[in-house]
């Protein structure tokens, strides 16, 4: 080897050792003390202090701390609609953070199976789905409310808008995203919420407000048999247990609020009360009431009573303009109903509960 070629090769090996040792010592800087300062995978179900705007960047975390993570492809968000959940450190996915408030959901809703749900096979409703996701995620970690459901929901925007921004006032920095899609289901909802629509949002309440269409799709026929309203009403329950459990494998502390079925008339201007849709829909608010009872912050909310008169005898047909949907009035009387146990919730800071104590050795 000649003098010149010998001279070149110490150049570059000395560069070569100096990153070597560059990357030691930096590595030797991160672990230094890891006993009481680095996370190992076994330990991250205890991050309570891991939320939405810690100081700690949800990028960094994912990286130093689940670098085995899988990543998220559309391949796994289509499978997402088991019983699986998701109880370790954050996800990153388009720049939302998720986090569980504390360990492992001890909630009974954690444990149970989820159905999967149901979608419509046409392009019109799966681009709603699609901007559905983008509005809920568009607004990352920043949510306190997320309100799901059907048409009713979806005509907050168009006819009644200016009641959400009535309800920032009225409860000061709240946040807040409904997300509905006209004609949808139960089932609809389930499909929804397991395909974009809560993927890693951990607001403070969730308000669902579906069950109508599960109850005005039947047939006259259908609606006069005893045996179609009390299986109907079963069916119902258990596609919004699925709701519920879905919810509660990945915000575990999230507050959740259901929103019974209001009212539907035999016709859009039919205004008589009951109706042939009467029994259905106190069926299905009847165990939408005793899934709330059964579960830990579940609430049931009833405004049907403030959308008739008459002794209840009619429907208000200047608050359901035609006998389902609810007008600009409607919308006002609809948000005071929920707000009475929407606002308390979203106005209380958040706090994730305290660690479990240690096991005893």
């Amino acid at each position: 080897m000649s003098y010149f070629k010998l001279i070149k090769f110490a150049e570059l090996f000395g560069v070569w050792l100096a990153f070597v040792l560059s990357v030691t010592a930096a590595s030797t800087d991160f672990r230094e003390g890891s006993e009481d300062t680095t996370l190992k995978k076994s330990e991250l179900n205890d991050l309570s202090w891991l939320k939405c705007g810690h100081d700690l960047p949800c990028q960094w975390l994912a990286t130093k701390f689940a670098p085995d993570e899988p990543e998220i492809t559309e391949d796994l968000r289509a499978n997402e609609g088991s019983s699986s959940s998701r109880s370790d450190v954050s996800s990153l996915e388009n720049g939302v953070c998720f986090a569980p408030a504390h360990g492992e959901c001890k909630d009974r809703l954690a444990g149970i199976t989820v159905l999967a749900g149901t979608p419509i096979n046409e392009r019109s409703w799966e681009r709603r789905l699609s901007k559905n996701v983008e509005k809920i995620t568009r607004d990352e970690c920043e949510l306190d409310m997320i309100w799901f459901g059907d048409s009713i929901t979806e005509f907050w925007e168009d006819k009644a808008g200016h009641v959400w921004e009535d309800m920032y006032e009225v409860s000061g920095s709240f946040r807040g995203v409904y997300s509905g899609i006209s004609g949808d289901t139960s089932s609809q909802l389930l499909f929804r919420l397991q395909n974009g629509e809560f993927s890693y949002q951990y607001p403070k309440a969730i308000v669902i407000h579906i069950g109508t269409n599960d109850v005005m799709y039947a047939t006259d026929f259908e609606l006069a048999n005893e045996d179609h309203v009390r299986n109907t009403a079963k069916a119902v329950r258990q596609r919004m247990e699925s709701i519920l459990a879905y919810i509660r494998q990945k915000a575990c502390d999230t507050h959740i609020i259901l929103v019974g079925v209001i009212a539907a008339g035999n016709s859009d201007t039919d205004v008589s009360w009951p109706s042939k849709f009467t029994d259905s829909v106190n069926a299905v608010n009847a165990e939408f009431q005793k899934l709330a009872a059964e579960n830990r912050k579940v609430d049931f909310v009833d405004c049907q009573s403030l959308f008739l008169v008459k002794d209840g005898a009619k429907i208000n047909i200047d608050l359901l303009r035609d006998t389902v949907h609810p007008s600009v009035k409607g919308y006002e009387v609809l948000a005071r109903c929920v707000n009475h146990v929407l606002l308390p919730i979203v106005q209380t800071p958040f706090s994730p509960p305290p660690p479990e104590p240690p096991s005893p050795p």
